[in-house]
């Protein structure tokens, strides 16, 4: 299959062709979906999200099913899955599913994993795609899935485990990232070199990555199209005068006029139909310091050079997601932890002035750990008990889950050192 291919097969994607999907992949797939009975084998509260499921694909050791669900929350999705990983072990599972009142398709794939307690449980992983506008990455994770017959079905499970690895995504966009960051730097002019101009492209780069997550929440809009930055550089592109150029024509704008304006809501009234929302659209007033103006904004020279191939091949080619994984819980597209890693990686000194970005493991596990704490400070449930509650989300042996409940939604969190806040989202 090629990317062409897999683009049109992605736009019309429904139960029907379900099959058709995973054949041009490679997998000698069933005639025709068949309702897998094993569903219905769940608990009511372990099918609650699930509207339908086909089995597509059955083998010694990989099964493919299509789903329907109402919703994808998290905790249901959880919830179904080990259910049925419990009560069929033996099996590699994949999913695709069709969400209610979503245009996307999400590719699913638990992984069995060993926790801290060499106690097996499921690492969810999943591919959320808008079809009718993959982005490059999305396509790669989908054709590094092909296979063929001959592939040995335990090799054909390190393959899907492979495709579905986050960390080789999280590494080839920091790899990017940082090749286009030192282009950008070296075209940028009107600031002081060296540590003044390197901190301004970096506060541009996060800027843009912040818009981008924006735009993913839906909170960005122009000429009605979600890809709220490409739809801005289109636009720029086939209207721009000679001396114009992105960053101050259209970023800056979106920065000081809209994003950082408390006023915004009367300075978009004033010009509706006008110049402001021509240029940028529709967009909020965020009450936050990144998009404060500072000197080197007012003095900064950002030719188009140094914004195109950030817009067109990186933040483009690269699945957004603005929900951020935890270890069992994992989107395979950038998420806003990035944010954190960048700013570690590519700002000099930050050792000297204490500037670490803690690794998400290391937050998780100190978080959980707290959390215990709290918990036994607050409840009196013994040690053991808490700590299969936290870390494995089983409350079956508390004494009294309300009281547990109630200290949960009084607990308060005080960071003052908190950084980028991974503490306090952790």
């Amino acid at each position: 299959m090629s990317e062409q291919s897999l683009r049109a097969a992605l736009q019309r994607y429904d139960t029907s062709n379900a099959i058709g999907f995973w054949r041009s992949l490679g997998y000698n797939t069933l005639h025709q979906p068949l309702p897998a009975p094993e569903f219905d084998e769940l608990t009511q509260n372990a099918r609650e999200l699930l509207q339908e499921a086909y089995l597509l694909y059955n083998d010694d050791a990989l099964r493919i099913y299509h789903l329907h669900l109402r919703d994808s929350k998290r905790g249901k999705l959880r919830r179904m899955l080990e259910a049925l990983h419990r009560r069929y072990s033996q099996y590699e599972y994949l999913f695709t599913a069709c969400v209610e009142g979503s245009p996307n398709l999400l590719f699913i794939h638990p992984c069995p994993v060993l926790k801290d307690n060499d106690r097996l449980t499921l690492a969810i992983r999943t591919l959320e795609v808008q079809p009718d506008s993959p982005t490059r990455t999305d396509l790669e994770t989908l054709l590094a899935l092909k296979t063929t017959h001959a592939i040995d079905p335990y090799a054909r499970i390190d393959a899907i485990r492979d495709a579905f690895s986050v960390e080789k995504v999280t590494e080839q966009f920091y790899q990017d990232f940082r090749r286009l960051f030192e282009t950008a730097e070296a075209w940028i002019t009107g600031v002081p070199p060296g540590e003044p101009k390197r901190l301004f492209t970096l506060k541009l780069f996060n800027r843009l990555l912040f818009v981008r997550f924006l735009e993913r929440k839906g909170w960005l809009r122009f000429d009605k199209q979600r890809n709220y930055l490409r739809a801005l550089w289109e636009d720029y592109q086939a209207n721009r005068t000679e001396s114009d150029t992105f960053y101050n024509a259209r970023l800056k704008p979106l920065f000081f006029s809209a994003l950082n304006n408390p006023q915004q809501r009367n300075l978009m009234a004033l010009n509706q139909g006008g110049l402001l929302r021509d240029l940028i659209g529709d967009a909020p007033y965020l009450n936050g310091g990144l998009f404060e103006m500072g000197a080197d904004d007012q003095q900064a020279y950002v030719p188009d050079e140094a914004l195109q191939p950030v817009i067109e091949s990186l933040l483009y080619r690269y699945n957004f997601t603005i929900t951020e994984s935890t270890p069992l819980e994992i989107e395979v597209a950038v998420d806003p932890e990035m944010l954190g890693k960048v700013f570690e990686e590519l700002v000099t000194g930050r050792h000297e002035t204490g500037s670490y970005y803690t690794p998400r493991p290391v937050v998780a596990f100190m978080c959980r750990e707290a959390l215990k704490g709290y918990l036994q400070s607050a409840v009196g449930e013994d040690a053991d008990t808490l700590t299969q509650f936290v870390d494995q989300r089983d409350a079956s042996m508390l004494k009294d889950p309300e009281k547990v409940l109630d200290a949960l939604r009084r607990v308060r969190v005080c960071d003052p050192a908190c950084g980028s806040g991974a503490y306090l989202l952790g």
